[in-house]
């Protein structure tokens, strides 16, 4: 793994700063590296305390601020420049707030980027907003033309680059360029044709060179502008370490379109144009003969680019494009300077052949630049906090705010084999990997697939399945808190406890300190109901399983079948001594679509620091595996979703004489599975082919229906069958021709995943037909079995459906690939090995005899065999003794002095607050008590607060009021 990237940091901090800024920006979690990394330095360096509330994922057209945000909150409003790209989001920006940023008394700063886009409504935004400051590329000499005076008023303009210097880039290694693999590298870009001839440039110069090189074969060069060879993070680095030479051009644009109308010349010449390709060099040159150059250097705004600090970083040489760069790079000293008409070719070849050159070059711009401390973000976020500071107090608002533990009591040991325990959040028949791996362990292990859900009837639910597997289904309502309740005082130490004890917390907070400790700040009440329904699900499931797998006895190995069950494997492994596995069906923190990235950084903070106490740790495909090992610090395998070996079927291809090819789509029906553009698309269609679609009928299953039958599409041709068991998946697979898996690669999970389908289709024989899927399409497409068409695309995905059914020839030979490809590779046995293998030799290593599962034990523990009418309070309220809730506190402030000090620090603020209403309460009853008016006081207080405090803090008033 290469070097650590900053994140941005969610949630109020806790020491003491100059005061709250509202820093309001759009990110990916897992996108562009150079954004996230410029809001978590900003984060860092700033004598402020910036709480970014994250736009990501939009809820609407344009971007908004809820009306749970309230700006009067903040001593400042920061709109960073992945906000204000388009002037249409900066407008409705507070369209759904109470007070918008007009009324808003604090100091508001606009930062920008990119600003050649309609240019021309930003100082409309400024003055009607009433913007203190912003922060802008444009140099100085320029800036009247783009920000007028006449307009913006006395707005404070400070000037940056597009990119820093960051602390973590002077970190970064630089190997001697003769050990590197490149002599000459480049990732550019395709920009629109409004972006003028810099944008133009980006692919130019990879045109350019890309034709050189290739006559000159000892060159070693990658060179590409294409979107899909962008790399980010540590890829992208490493790629710059073995780099001698980059290749770049200068940021930014020349061409300013301040009213949009460039943009719409540009987007009707795209349509109307006789030449077809639009990344062509003759077709930007006949636009700019056409249109473009009426415009072209009406703003000078070449920029350098922090891809140029990254490979001066990184000590590799550049050959740039003659330009300015912002008077920091210089031609000839910290770049070797290619004309755009390339007349100095021969010069630049001589110098790919110096690496001497090459070499001094690189360490003259590390050390100018790179070195250079007014490069850095250090100084660049000084620069803003002193212009904060100063607006503040122009305004009058200046402001100052400030694992192991005890066994449990051992059992007489029984003389029997190894116990392996599998925790499963649903029932255990819903995902078959957990059967697959239950099958696997059962070779030298008993195994208990440990379930918790809500039941219907009779809890717990036991069941022998055969001498090595019990199978033990429990209510997750059924069961004590006191487990949680006694041990969130204790003094006790385990990550798995400590996991609890966050999300407990985070269930029971109120909004308002959501917002400020966690990062909750644009929670609506939809989401804050989600996240904490979805706390109340890991406590309720992990309840069940601790006292359950308690009762039951300890195991020699513990696995937990996905996140919700972590901790509870955690703790009983960790008690017992047994080693813990965690298998990661998915991703968990980004596997609800409509999480808000605060909920995906509270969840990923829970997987990454449950995932540590692992002792082997496994994920459904590489790309995932990859993901997560380098996220979280810690090694996962890769375990591919792969039905049994003994589930293919025997070959079969005479069904391609067919008369009409069944495509085949089996699995559930829910948004974000490609079933509506699969569906649109082969409506298109025309040759002899039809499409079956199985799975459990359901509210979409029948919005799919009247879908397909509005645009036209007859029942024969698009099929809706009923859901199978799933052993009967593939027999039923096996009489249709071709397989489909249209996920959208919309998030993380699809776009890395591995469903169950993928090989059952390929048991069933069936040469599959998949969307752009990672690890999907590398199997299909890398071995020959199918097909990976963009299914956004209806035309072309419903061509290539009918001329796939006419070719088959080409249909029978995948299918025997197909079927081929399963028995020798991808089938459990052989994907599963390395996972099984190492957990079957702890088996051979296992130095206790552990007793039988204790079933009566378990029948015993009266709570889970409630029924469902005496069921209590999910969540039960925090015990009021203040006496273990200060020993624990004590404890907590010892072992997460920073996170507590953060929540330490909001909730001084509420109390604080109470402590004054509590003297005004009883400053009233003094002078009701002077007029003669003579109730109890301490009563009289304990009422009021019972009409004008909520419950967490009524409690807390009776506390205060039961001293004196």
């Amino acid at each position: 793994m290469g070097p650590e990237f900053p994140r941005p940091r969610l949630g109020r901090r806790a020491i003491a700063k100059a005061g709250r800024v509202l820093f309001i920006a759009y990110f990916e979690p897992h996108g562009t590296g150079a954004i996230i990394e410029n809001i978590a330095f900003w984060q860092q360096h700033s004598r402020y305390d910036l709480e970014v509330v994250n736009l990501w994922p939009t809820r609407g057209p344009y971007f908004t601020l809820p009306q749970s945000v309230n700006l009067d909150d903040y001593d400042a409003v920061l709109i960073h420049c992945t906000v204000s790209y388009n002037p249409d989001n900066a407008f409705s920006l507070d369209s759904e707030l109470a007070r918008g940023f007009s009324e808003y008394d604090g100091v508001k700063v606009l930062m920008k980027q990119d600003e050649q886009v309609r240019t021309g409504r930003f100082p409309e935004f400024l003055r009607a907003k009433s913007f203190d400051a912003i922060i802008s590329c444009v140099p100085p000499g320029e800036v009247d033309r783009v920000y007028p005076r006449a307009v913006i008023g006395g707005v404070t303009v400070l000037h940056a680059l597009t990119g820093y210097v960051s602390s973590a880039m002077l970190q970064w290694k630089r190997p001697p360029l003769s050990a590197r693999t490149f002599d000459a590298t480049y990732r550019g870009s395709l920009q629109p044709l409004e972006f003028g001839q810099l944008g133009f440039d980006k692919r130019k110069i990879a045109y350019d060179l890309s034709r050189l090189f290739d006559k000159e074969p000892d060159i070693h060069s990658s060179i590409s502008c294409r979107w899909e060879d962008r790399l980010s993070g540590n890829d992208w680095v490493s790629f710059l370490q073995e780099s001698r030479i980059v290749i770049g051009t200068e940021s930014g644009a020349n061409l300013f379109d301040f009213d949009g109308n460039v943009a719409a010349w540009c987007r009707n010449f795209e349509e109307t144009s006789a030449n077809g390709d639009r990344w062509s060099e003759a077709f930007y040159y006949e636009a700019h003969a056409a249109f473009l150059h009426k415009y072209e250097g009406n703003v000078h705004y070449a920029q350098v680019s922090p891809r140029h600090f990254e490979a001066a970083a990184a000590g590799a040489a550049q050959i740039l494009y003659r330009g300015d760069y912002s008077d920091l790079f210089h031609a000839g000293i910290h770049y070797f300077p290619l004309e755009r008409d390339l007349s100095n070719a021969q010069a630049m070849f001589e110098f790919i052949k110096d690496e001497r050159a090459q070499a001094q070059m690189a360490e003259r711009a590390y050390e100018d630049i790179i070195a250079n401390p007014r490069n850095t973000y250090l100084h660049f976020v000084d620069r803003f906090d002193n212009m904060l500071e100063t607006c503040l107090t122009s305004k009058g608002l200046k402001k100052r705010a400030a694992r192991k533990a005890e066994a449990v009591q051992a059992r007489t040991p029984d003389v029997c084999r190894p116990k392996a325990v599998l925790l499963v959040p649903h029932r255990v028949t819903l995902d078959p990997r957990v059967q697959w791996l239950s099958a696997s362990l059962q070779a030298k292990f008993d195994v208990c697939e440990l379930a918790a859900y809500a039941m219907e009837g009779a809890s717990p639910l036991i069941e022998r399945v055969d001498g090595r597997l019990l199978r033990v289904s429990v209510d997750d309502r059924r069961h004590d808190w006191t487990w949680l309740q006694g041990e969130i005082l204790s003094a006790r130490r385990s990550p798995g406890i400590d996991a609890l004890r966050s999300i407990y917390l985070a269930a029971t907070l109120p909004a308002s300190i959501l917002g400020t400790a966690f990062g909750a700040i644009d929670a609506s009440a939809a989401d804050l109901n989600r996240f904490r329904h979805i706390c109340q699900h890991f406590l309720r499931v992990n309840g069940a399983l601790i006292q359950a797998g308690r009762a039951l006895g300890p195991g020699d190995v513990v696995i937990a079948c996905d996140l919700d069950t972590l901790p509870a494997a955690t703790v009983l492994a960790e008690e017992s001594g047994a080693r813990l596995v965690y298998d990661a069906h998915e991703y968990w923190p980004y596997a609800i679509q409509a999480f808000r990235h605060w909920e995906c950084e509270f969840w990923a903070s829970i997987d990454r620091g449950l995932a540590a106490s692992a002792d082997l740790r496994s994920t459904v495909s590489p790309h995932l595996a990859t993901l997560m090992s380098d996220t979280y610090g810690t090694n996962f395998v890769s375990v591919p979703n792969c039905v049994p070996l003994s589930q293919a079927l025997p070959e079969k291809t005479t069904k391609f004489n067919d008369e009409i090819i069944e495509y085949l789509y089996q699995g559930i029906f829910a948004p974000g599975r490609g079933l509506e553009e699969l569906t649109d698309a082969f409506a298109r269609t025309t040759g002899k082919i039809r499409l079956k679609l199985r799975g459990p009928d359901g509210s979409y299953k029948d919005e799919l229906r009247v879908r397909v039958a509005s645009r036209g599409a007859n029942t024969d041709r698009i099929q809706f069958a009923p859901s199978l068991a799933e052993d009967e998946l593939i027999p039923a697979a096996s009489q249709s021709h071709v397989g489909i898996i249209p996920y959208l690669p919309s998030n993380i999970n699809n776009k890395f995943c591995s469903p169950n389908k993928l090989s059952q289709y390929l048991a069933a024989g069936l040469p599959i037909v998949c969307n752009d899927l990672e690890f999907v399409k590398q199997v299909v497409v890398g071995n020959g079995l199918g097909l990976s068409i963009d299914f956004t695309k209806p035309d072309v995905l419903a061509t290539a459906l009918d001329k796939l059914a006419e070719d088959r020839p080409t249909l029978e030979a995948m299918s025997v690939r197909a079927l081929d490809y399963f028995r020798r590779q991808f089938n459990w046995e052989a994907q599963s090995g390395q996972l099984v293998n190492t957990i079957l030799q702890w088996a051979d290593r296992s130095e206790r005899q552990a007793s039988a599962f204790d079933v009566e034990a378990l029948r015993r523990a009266g709570a889970m065999t409630r029924n469902s009418s005496q069921l209590g309070s999910v969540l039960p309220l925090f015990p009021t003794d203040l006496q273990p809730l200060q020993l624990e506190i004590d404890r907590l402030n010892q072992v997460y002095p920073d996170e507590i000090k953060r929540i330490a620090d909001v909730y001084t603020g509420q109390i604080q607050d109470l402590q004054r209403t509590i003297d005004d309460l009883r400053t009233q009853v003094g002078h009701w008590e002077a007029e003669r008016w003579d109730p109890p006081r301490n009563d009289l207080a304990r009422r009021l607060a019972r009409k004008l405090l909520p419950l967490s803090a009524r409690r807390f008033v009776g506390r205060l009021l039961s001293h004196k």
